[in-house]
Order: C-alpha cells, then sequence, then structure tokens
C-alpha cells in the first residue's frame, strides 16, 4: 500500500487518513508519505521545537527506509487530521515569517 497526506498526490486517500505509518515496528512523527512495497518513508525534518525544519522556503524532509506499515487510525483524536494538518501548516508559515523581515522588522 502507498499513502500520501497531500491532496494532489495520485496516492492521496482521504479514505484512509488519518493513518498511521510505523518503520521497523517505531512509529514515525511527521509521516508525509509512506510506501510498504518499497520500504520508504517521507517525513518533515523536525526543528529543535519538533515543528518542520525549513531550508529556504521549503520543508526540509527525510526519506526511512526499512520495514514499512500503514495502518489506518481507528480513533483520530478529538480534531482529526485536518486540524493536524492546519496546525502543521500553520507552524511552518509562522517559521518562514519569522525569516524574513519587512522594513528591517521581524515579520510577525
Amino acid at each position: 500500500m502507498r499513502i500520501s497526506g497531500d491532496p494532489q498526490h495520485p496516492d492521496y486517500n482521504a479514505a484512509m487518513l488519518p493513518a498511521d505509518v510505523y518503520l521497523n515496528g517505531e512509529q514515525l512523527v511527521g509521516c508525509i508519505f509512506a510506501d510498504e512495497d518499497a520500504g520508504e518513508a517521507i517525513c518533515y525534518a523536525p526543528d529543535k521545537r519538533g515543528g518542520p525544519y525549513l531550508v529556504g522556503d521549503e520543508i526540509a524532509i527525510d526519506v526511512k527506509r526499512g520495514h514499512i506499515r500503514i495502518e489506518k487510525m481507528t480513533e483520530p483524536g478529538p480534531d482529526g487530521f485536518d486540524a493536524w494538518m492546519r496546525a502543521r501548516t500553520q507552524a511552518a508559515h509562522a517559521a518562514y515569517m519569522a525569516r524574513h523581515s519587512a522594513g528591517g522588522k521581524a515579520y510577525q
């Protein structure tokens, strides 16, 4: 099975989200794509606070290889996948804006 969290990716499957991805039995955090057959998962590279690490205006990624297992979450939590993705997107946007300035002041 292959799954992506990006709605524009061909392996996006809203019926399978949210999902947990495991690498060699250990749950991955920040996984944006996983392929069980190829044994590969792509996750965002976390910064020191655990949010997405940015390189320029791109989110840095880690490619992880090994035994990949994808499981549909049976209990997505109180807010579900959309809230999780919204929080990650807002964190990435805030980090991006903090790196840029307007008129010599940090852009808030």
